[in-house]
């Protein structure tokens, strides 16, 4: 199977050497579905999740080429029954790092500050 993710502004132009720090906050609530045969139900979770993340832009083979990272911290509560009986919990801690690189083949030459304002 395949996927393709696509993020505003991922292949606009921008000069080699910019530096971006990005910060996003998220938040998701709402029932969990389970496999049937498993004896939890009513299972509902409000999870959020704070991401911190570094990108920089630079010349590849003369186009411009950008790579970034980004690192999530994850906290939330859950809510079920099992086997009848009420239970919660709390979990949270730091999420898989992303990182990706991403190259401008067609239309987007490497360009310094100087270029780019012309």
């Amino acid at each position: 199977m395949a996927a393709q993710e696509l993020e505003p502004r991922s292949y606009s132009a921008s000069p080699v050497g910019a530096n971006f720090i990005v910060a996003a906050y998220g938040n998701s609530s709402g029932s969990v579905l389970l496999d049937p045969s498993i004896p939890v139900t009513n299972v509902h979770a409000d999870v959020n999740s704070l991401s911190v993340g570094y990108g920089h832009t630079f010349a590849l083979w003369g186009v411009q080429a950008l790579v970034t990272g980004a690192v999530p911290y994850v906290w939330g509560k859950a809510t079920l029954q099992a086997q009848s009986v009420d239970t919660s919990f709390t979990r949270s801690g730091f999420g898989d790092l992303r990182a990706k690189i991403s190259v401008n083949f067609v239309g987007s030459p490497a360009l310094t500050p100087r270029e780019f304002a012309t």
